[in-house]
């Protein structure tokens, strides 16, 4: 298959290849995302136009500049490495190997592409094998696809101004590959996009139940420690401190979430306790606790609450909340109950309920601090501070994060960082937060799995769709070339009677019978 030449006026050479450039630009920022950030571009169709309209030299100019934009799409440079070479490489074919164009990309990717994709992305970016191998045999299909894309348009480009000759065999071998390629990648383009909004459906929909399954818990939870405080308040209006302590032992005894409770007067200092004695062996009773941040909260609003998390100052100091309830006596703040709470029961309902999805979560108190989490990068009693990245709202309930991500890191490893999140106050005050997050590393590398594996039957087919053109083009093309052999100037054949024409016998025979039954006339 030659190349084919065309001749461009020096008039419209500048204009034509700024409008290429132009064109492949916009190509690459008209993507069309399959998922999660893995995107068909379109700009090398109009490098590769480039190349057939002005060869090798401009050809690379404009690969070079188009390409450039992945670096804004992609958050790396190396896109522009692979990209450059395509054109390269299959302009040094077309014009040193006369070989067609389609051939020479798809001889590009099997043997320079997809090895260079492997090295930038596995081996210089450390992006995992499941992103790697769906990001070469993207490219390698997006690249093929492209370059068949411009050779047909370029086809039909000279053969309505007749600029140039292009040869019938290519323009066969062409249509069948378009015939396999392009439904494929349709049909391929038109699943993928239904199994994303499936998966980003299912996501959030389990999300939001676990959300509302675990904000339930954790609020009925809190209502039944709740309850317990009120009532002891509201027997501490007429009990004295003494008068109290059994009943602080009792419910302490037959609430496990309850390893400390205590009265405390209105100067917040402690009158009765129980145990009376800490396990560090110091008394309880006598300890203030006047400077505790919830203190002007709970005098103002006379009203039972949660507190912020706080380093426990009766017995070994570790961070704790605290479940309050004041003691209203005329009207007036006299003091309040104070119940030291365990959340073993809630963190092993979080754990056994979120951890078969790999979902994380975080109970935060009302400055911001951290109660508790499984999440490794944030500690308990710390603010919760996250990564650089943005919110988006998915729907009322749910919102995406999407961290900021360094250069150099494909934009497909932003969304394997990224999480869906959904928050819920706690407590009549909605003094605390329950935050669950779902990350979206595990769906990806699902989708990831199954569409590197369809990608890759594609892509096995396409290069046997190309085999399988070359053959039927020379197949269909022989008889064709070999009438025009015997044709080659038939008068002089025709004037030597004792010279038979041998016709050649094929399945494809309108035209030999045609010239067979003009030689019988004659």
């Amino acid at each position: 298959m030659a190349t084919t030449e065309t001749k461009i006026s020096s008039e419209y050479s500048i204009p034509l290849f700024l409008a290429l450039v132009t064109a492949g630009l916009a190509g690459n920022y008209f993507k069309y995302p399959i998922f999660l950030n893995i995107d068909f571009l379109f700009g090398s169709i109009f490098a590769m136009l480039a190349l057939q309209f002005f060869r090798l030299g401009r050809g690379i100019i404009a690969a070079a500049v188009i390409a450039g934009y992945t670096y804004i799409l992609w958050n790396h440079p190396y896109a522009i490495i692979i990209l450059t070479a395509e054109v390269a490489f299959v302009g040094l074919l077309m014009n040193r190997r006369k070989m067609g164009m389609v051939l020479a990309d798809a001889l590009y990717w099997l043997v320079i592409g997809m090895p260079l994709v492997y090295l930038f992305y596995h081996i210089c970016m450390n992006v995992p094998p499941s992103s790697t191998y769906i990001t070469m045999t993207k490219q390698a299909l997006n690249g093929i696809a492209n370059a068949l894309t411009a050779r047909l348009v370029f086809t039909g480009i000279v053969l309505r101004s007749r600029s140039a000759l292009i040869s019938y065999r290519e323009i066969i071998y062409n249509l069948l590959t378009a015939f396999v390629l392009f439904p494929a990648l349709v049909v391929l383009a038109i699943s993928s996009h239904g199994d994303f909004k499936e998966t980003d459906r299912n996501i959030r929909l389990g999300l939001m139940q676990n959300s509302q399954r675990m904000n339930h818990y954790v609020v009925t939870w809190i209502k039944n420690r709740k309850l317990s405080v009120i009532n002891l308040a509201n027997i501490a209006v007429s009990k004295t401190p003494q008068q109290m302590q059994p009943y602080l032992e009792l419910v302490r005894n037959s609430d496990a979430n309850y390893p400390k409770m205590g009265l405390l007067d209105k100067t917040a200092t402690i009158t009765a306790y129980s145990p009376l004695v800490d396990e560090l062996g110091k008394s309880t009773i006598g300890l203030s606790a006047a400077d505790r941040p919830y203190l002007p909260i709970l005098k103002k609003e006379l009203k039972p609450m949660l507190s912020e998390v706080l380093i426990g100052r009766v017995g070994t100091p570790k961070p704790r909340v605290f479940m309050l309830a004041p003691v209203v006596i005329r009207g007036e703040f006299g003091g309040y109950i104070v119940g030291v709470l365990s959340l073993d029961q809630i963190r092993e309902q979080l754990e056994k309920s979120l951890s078969y999805n790999a979902m994380f979560y975080t109970l935060l108190d009302r400055n911001g601090g951290v109660i508790m989490t499984n999440r490794t990068d944030q500690k308990v009693l710390s603010p919760f501070v996250r990564d650089k990245g943005e919110f988006k709202p998915v729907d009322t309930i749910i919102s995406q994060w999407t961290p900021k991500l360094p250069n150099n890191i494909p934009m497909s490893e932003r969304w394997k960082k990224s999480f869906y999140v959904a928050e819920t106050a706690i407590g009549d005050l909605a003094e605390w937060k329950l935050i669950l997050e779902q990350p979206v590393a595990p769906f990806q590398k699902a989708l990831f799995d199954k569409y590197t594996a369809r990608l890759l039957i594609l892509f096995m087919i396409l290069l046997g769709a190309l085999i399988i053109a070359e053959m039927l083009s020379r197949r269909i093309i022989y008889s064709i070339e070999t009438l025009s052999r015997i044709t080659l100037d038939i008068p002089a054949k025709l004037a030597k009677a004792d010279v038979p024409i041998i016709w050649p016998e094929t399945a494809i025979d309108v035209l030999v019978k045609q010239f067979h039954n003009s030689n019988s006339r004659h």
